[in-house]
């Protein structure tokens, strides 16, 4: 059954352990942690996301890293950088073990190289992205491509690529802000990729604007969550707003408590 959250990424440059609390004042309780800085996951700070964690009964459903560094680090063509990497996301994905995440955010390869040679092939792109896989798994995290304008996964041929060449492993973020910016009517994502959505970025969005919060906009969000539901997707509709589309953090708990409405209108 779909249920509705909120990202700590709505409340960015706020640091993720005060953006929690925030959130759990809010009546918020599942909770997606956006992870902003490698320090983060070291102490005291990581100490004190798990006290506040479990001082608001949170659930973290997933966990996602500042990514912008992920086309230097894990894809590039500099093996030595990419190994260094590769430790970095161990970490990743143990803390987000620790915290019961079920799905780990991936952006992946950005699709604005300046020089050829830092292209990685697809067939490269899923030997990463397996090994990644792997090392995920082990600590009980579920490794998910999200799809992002400006990168590789912003092309939904390419998430198909991996659909086709890794189907047991290509799982999915559809992220819908993101999919409007690539041109894609994120309905269009569902009916492509189908049950290997785990994961959902939600938000509203109108003839100006590709990121609103939830009823600030004109989305069919009926006929969304309907397809959806018929696609068999049963996971978190996590609201995932910038700080500039909305202006008190009040405004989290209405787009989410209207994600719940839809949500339950369909039941």
């Amino acid at each position: 059954m779909m249920f509705a959250g909120v990202s700590t990424a709505c409340l960015y440059p706020e640091q993720p352990e005060r953006a929690l609390a925030r959130l759990g004042e809010l009546g918020v309780r599942n909770v997606e942690l956006f992870i902003n800085s490698s320090t983060e996951l070291t102490e005291p700070v990581f100490s004190e996301i798990r006290r506040i964690i479990a001082d608001y009964k949170l659930n973290v459903v997933s966990l996602h890293p500042f990514s912008m560094l992920e086309a230097h680090f894990l894809f590039s063509s500099y093996e030595r950088r990419v190994e260094e990497g590769f430790e970095q996301y161990k970490r990743y994905f143990e803390c987000a073990g620790i915290l019961g995440a079920k799905y780990f955010v991936l952006h992946g390869d950005t699709n604005r190289h300046v020089h050829a040679a830092n292209i990685c092939p697809d067939n490269l792109y899923i030997e990463r992205y397996l090994r990644l896989y792997e090392l995920a798994r082990a600590q009980n995290v579920t490794l998910a491509q999200e799809n992002v304008c400006y990168c590789r996964s912003g092309d939904l041929q390419f998430l198909l690529m991996m659909k086709r060449n890794i189907p047991e492993q290509a799982v999915f973020v559809l992220d819908q802000k993101q999919a409007r910016r690539s041109g894609t009517n994120p309905v269009d994502f569902v009916r492509a990729l189908g049950g290997r959505i785990v994961h959902v970025h939600a938000s509203d969005a109108d003839s100006k604007a590709t990121c609103l919060n939830i009823g600030d906009g004109d989305t069919d969000f009926r006929a969304f969550f309907s397809e959806l539901r018929r696609v068999g997707y049963g996971g978190g509709v996590m609201l995932e707003l910038y700080r500039d589309n909305y202006k008190e953090p009040a405004e989290l708990a209405v787009g989410m408590r209207k994600i719940e409405q839809f949500l339950s209108e369909m039941e």
